[in-house]
């Protein structure tokens, strides 16, 4: 899927002003149709000295209460990983 921006981590963005932030997508489609995500997975990446445990907890938050695609879809059944990566 390579990167993407999500509109569901919007919070992170207004969070974090000075830090520059992507997230690269890769994804798992299964082979037969309809082609649904089995599986996502969302990096993170953020360049500036921002606190981790502040970020992890903004985006756990994003995942849990303002995606509603990411609902959507791990209603459908796939998955939804995220991992962080900060480069200060």
């Amino acid at each position: 899927m390579g990167r993407g921006a999500i509109v569901c981590n919007s919070l992170l963005l207004r969070s974090l002003r000075e830090p520059l932030l992507w997230i690269e997508l890769d994804s798992d489609r299964r082979e037969e149709a309809p082609r649904k995500f089995t599986a996502i997975r969302m990096q993170y990446v953020i360049e500036g000295d921002v606190p981790r445990k502040l970020v992890e907890r903004i985006i756990d938050k994003s995942h849990e209460k303002n995606c509603s695609v990411g609902a959507m879809v791990t209603g459908a059944g796939a998955t939804l990983d995220w991992e962080l990566d900060i480069r200060a």
